[in-house]
Order: C-alpha cells, then structure tokens, then sequence
C-alpha cells in the first residue's frame, strides 16, 4: 500500500515536473523573443540619436547661414539707403 502511493506520488512528481519543463521552455522562448524586440529598440534608439544629431548640425548650420544673409541683407539694404540718398542729392544739385 505504501508502495503504492510513493509510486503514486513519484508519478504525480514526474507529471508537474515535465509541466515545469514545459513551461521553462516557453519562458525561455517568451524571455528570447523579448530580447531581440529590446536589441531592436536599441538600435532603433541608437540610429535615432544619431539622426538626431545629424539634423542639429544641420539646424545650427542653416541657422549660422540664416543669421549670414540677415547680416548681409541689412548691408545691401543700408547701401542701398545711401545710393538713393546720393542719387536723390544729385537730382538736387542739378535741379538747382
């Protein structure tokens, strides 16, 4: 009788431990996929970061010629100012 029930619980032991075994593996491969979806979003991260710097030297680069072209737009607008003011002295004098 007694035999019985170790036998018994042998194969009850058995049974849960291969459903340990089973569910291991699945963890294993749930754990594996999980992984490699965090190894894509690392180099998804890594790839945008550098994107990201990329278009900020970009950014100070189109800023820096921006901030040119005001520079030399105010130039040609303050010679422009003093053309028309000699043209309009000139037209003065000769109408004198």
């Amino acid at each position: 009788m007694q035999t019985h029930k170790l036998q018994t619980s042998l194969d009850i032991s058995v049974k849960s431990n291969d459903q340990l075994k089973i569910d291991l593996k699945s963890k294993e491969t749930e754990l594996s996929t999980q992984t490699i979806e965090y190894e894509k979003f690392g180099v998804r991260y890594n790839s945008s970061i550098k994107e990201l710097k990329t278009i900020k030297i970009e950014l100070k680069s189109a800023n820096k010629i921006a901030l040119d072209s005001e520079k030399m737009v105010a130039k040609l607008e303050g010679k422009l100012e003093v053309y028309e003011s000699l043209e309009k002295l000139e037209k003065d004098t000769k109408s004198d």
